[in-house]
């Protein structure tokens, strides 16, 4: 995984950008509910920010998915006949 590294000089700024990023990315949890890949992105990122709706997005994505023993079928992959392995 590549890394970026960026000098921040302005740290204010910078915190008003990620604080403003997870207020956006939370509010749009109810609009990406049924979208498998967005809200895996988003409940990442909440995750790392350590947003208290990490937990929510993560069970509305958990919501998503059929389990069968060790495998994990997302609904809208298993309408297109792709099947996921997850362990």
């Amino acid at each position: 995984m590549p890394w970026l590294c960026v000098q921040v000089t302005d740290s204010a700024r910078f915190d008003r950008s990620i604080t403003s990023a997870v207020t956006y990315l939370q509010g749009q949890l109810n609009a990406i509910s049924s979208d498998p890949y967005a809200l895996n992105i988003v409940s990442y990122a909440l995750t790392l920010a350590r947003s208290s709706l990490a937990d929510v997005a993560v069970e509305k994505l958990s919501g998503l998915a059929k389990t069968e023993g060790f495998m994990h079928f997302m609904l809208s992959c298993v309408r297109q006949k792709q099947l996921f392995y997850s362990h």
